[in-house]
C-alpha cells in the first residue's frame, strides 16, 4: 500500500521474514539504508493485509512508535510493474 500511495504500481518488502528485524537495513546490499539518526519515527506495527477496499496507507491500522530505532526500519522496493501480471 505504501508504494501505491507514492504513485507506483506495485512493491515488495525486501527484509527477509526469517531475519531479526533489527539491523537488516544496516547491511542491505552492503550499505546503510536505515533512516538518519535523530529523524522521527512515526509508526510501528503497520497492518494493511486483508483490508477490503483499501485506498490509502492512512486506512491501515498502526501504532504510534514508542522506543523504536531506525535499525528496525523496513526496506520497501517500489516498482512500476504490476507483479500479479507476471
Amino acid at each position: 500500500m505504501m508504494c501505491f500511495g507514492l504513485g507506483y504500481k506495485d512493491g515488495k518488502i525486501k527484509n527477509p521474514e526469517d531475519v531479526d528485524e533489527k539491523g537488516y537495513c544496516l547491511t542491505h546490499e552492503g550499505k546503510n539504508y536505515c533512516g538518519p539518526e535523530g529523524s522521527p519515527i512515526h509508526y510501528e506495527s503497520i497492518r494493511c493485509d486483508g483490508i477490503i477496499n483499501l485506498n490509502s496507507f492512512e486506512q491501515c491500522p498502526k501504532d504510534m512508535a514508542e522506543g523504536c530505532a531506525h535499525e528496525q526500519d523496513l526496506i520497501l522496493e517500489c516498482i512500476n510493474v504490476d507483479m500479479s501480471e507476471k
